[in-house]
């Protein structure tokens, strides 16, 4: 049923009336089902303007779902207007309590005070935190619905995450991480990787090609020394690089080229960006078991479709006058939590725009 869905829907997006019908009816939806559900594991702040200040786009956790014996990498992507100074506080909740609207921790582990990076790594077996220690010492705790927690089964702990600028309020940021005693070595569960996204520009006079770009890097590239501490990969540098697309470069004769040209569209055009996503809800349409989307602009622009959801990921940008550069920038999320990250500089030239 979803495969004849997905056909139908990109029978439609070849229409541009349809299209935008599309968009407007998945937008509408999905705002409804994002902004009041903890789904897809973390409470985060809905405002979708880039121009506001200090903003959290969502923490990533590699696993989403892991073992009590896994190092759990963290990573937080944000954002400012115009700083780029931050600060970071990361704690982790071993026992909460109130629906998510209303979380409170119970027992907060803080965790190292020079871990002051937007990326960290946890160890929660014996040799780190010993979660399995520190569990039984909570006794016969149980979960929201009453029931007692139990690693078998699976239960739920949080990490908490205060970020922002020096000498000012810091907001705080909650993340779910489900733990499952399970055998095995395979991961439980993975987070989505970005395959690559396309901008296309319209509404202008003498459109300007199509860009696609990849991520340039896996979205964890943390190095070790032979003693197994971390060397590398927790600067915020780091981070936005790995979401960052690039084109490929052009190789001739078995030999890459120079620097790839930055993507170049015109101000005044309405730009569409698709991304393609590789992972367990690829093919899923259904709002309530797909991915779910969320897209940003620079500079006081705006995303038409903030918010969409499914499988598939498709956003519209209306450009103003006077731009000579904007960042886009987008998230994806899946009902365990997983989650990626995208970002992506445009050059702009002067547009005509078309009446």
């Amino acid at each position: 049923m979803r495969n004849t869905e997905n056909m139908k829907y990109l029978e439609m997006t070849n229409q541009p009336q349809l299209r935008s019908l599309w968009l407007l009816l998945v937008q509408v939806v999905t705002i409804i089902t994002a902004l009041l559900t903890f789904s897809c594991g973390e409470l985060v702040e809905a405002d979708m303007s880039l121009e506001e200040g200090y903003q959290v786009f969502g923490i990533r956790v590699d696993p989403p779902v892991a073992r009590p014996d896994d190092q759990v990498v963290m990573t937080v992507y944000d954002h400012h207007p115009r700083l780029q100074n931050f600060e970071y506080s990361w704690s982790l909740c071993l026992y909460s309590h109130g629906a998510p609207s209303y979380f409170k921790c119970l027992n907060e582990l803080s965790l190292p005070e020079s871990d002051k990076t937007p990326r960290i790594v946890i160890d929660l077996s014996e040799r780190g935190i010993d979660l399995r220690k520190r569990l039984r010492a909570l006794g016969q705790s149980l979960n929201t619905n009453g029931e007692r927690r139990s690693l078998d089964e699976g239960l739920d702990i949080f990490v908490i995450l205060n970020s922002g600028l020096p000498n000012k309020r810091f907001i705080q940021t909650v993340k779910r991480i489900r733990v499952i005693d399970a055998p095995g070595e395979s991961p439980l569960a993975e987070n989505p990787k970005l395959k690559e996204w396309t901008v296309t520009e319209s509404g202008v006079a003498n459109l300007l090609p199509s860009c696609t770009v990849k991520p340039a890097t896996p979205l964890n590239t943390l190095r070790y020394n032979e003693a197994g501490e971390v060397i590398s990969g927790t600067l915020r540098e780091s981070v936005l690089g790995e979401i960052t697309g690039q084109k490929s470069l052009e190789i001739m004769d078995g030999v890459e080229g120079g620097e790839a040209e930055p993507c170049t569209f015109h101000n005044q055009s309405l730009l569409d960006l698709t991304a393609k996503v590789k992972g367990d809800y690829e093919r899923d349409w259904s709002v309530n078991e797909g991915y779910t989307y969320r897209w940003y602009i620079s500079d006081e622009q705006k995303a038409l479709t903030p918010i969409t959801g499914g499988g598939l990921g498709i956003a519209q940008f209306n450009l103003g006058a006077n731009l000579r550069s904007v960042e886009l920038y987008f998230t994806v999320r899946d009902p365990h939590g997983g989650f990626a990250a995208g970002r992506q500089d445009l050059q702009l030239i002067e547009g005509i725009k078309l009446r």
